[in-house]
């Protein structure tokens, strides 16, 4: 790898956690009612979709730091950065409530590997740009949500979903 790749690595690596762990959550939200009627369910089964990601979030984030014992902090977040890719991606068909839920888990469960190793990984490899490290993952937040609440209903108007 040469040595530019090597320096931007990283930081792409913070922009795009901060891009797809907002567009996961923010993806759903401006097509519930969409959802709701497209697939045919309840107010309860639709709670559950804006949920699972939340309690998975909380419930497995020391999964983090077992994955990064075991594989080490870049393979973990390159792993969960991927499951989370194929979640979003998966949630592009969205046409079955059952793969809609999957995909809620695989969010949730990417979330947790990556927001408690994310501060390890700016401090070991931005150590002195910490600041703007966290500064540019704070700004990818926000245009993930931005992107992820315009996008997704006009996505859905194209796929048909």
């Amino acid at each position: 790898m040469t040595r530019c790749a090597k320096t931007l690595l990283p930081w792409l690596m913070i922009f795009g956690a901060g891009i797809c762990l907002r567009t996961g959550i923010a993806s759903l939200s401006p097509i519930l009612d969409r959802i709701e009627r497209t697939l045919a369910i309840s107010n309860a089964e639709l709670g559950l979709l804006t949920t699972l990601p939340v309690l998975c979030m909380g419930g497995l984030s020391p999964l983090g730091h077992m994955l990064e014992r075991r594989l080490g902090l870049r393979r973990s977040m390159i792993m969960a950065l991927a499951l989370l890719t194929i979640a979003l991606l998966l949630r592009l068909d969205g046409g079955s409530y059952g793969l809609l839920l999957f995909t809620a888990v695989g969010v949730g469960v990417s979330d947790a590997i990556i927001r408690p190793l994310l501060s390890g990984f700016i401090k070991g490899e931005f150590a002195s740009r910490a600041p703007a490290a966290m500064s540019v993952y704070a700004a990818s937040m926000g245009v993930g949500s931005a992107v992820a609440a315009f996008g997704t209903p006009r996505i859905s108007d194209v796929t048909g979903n």
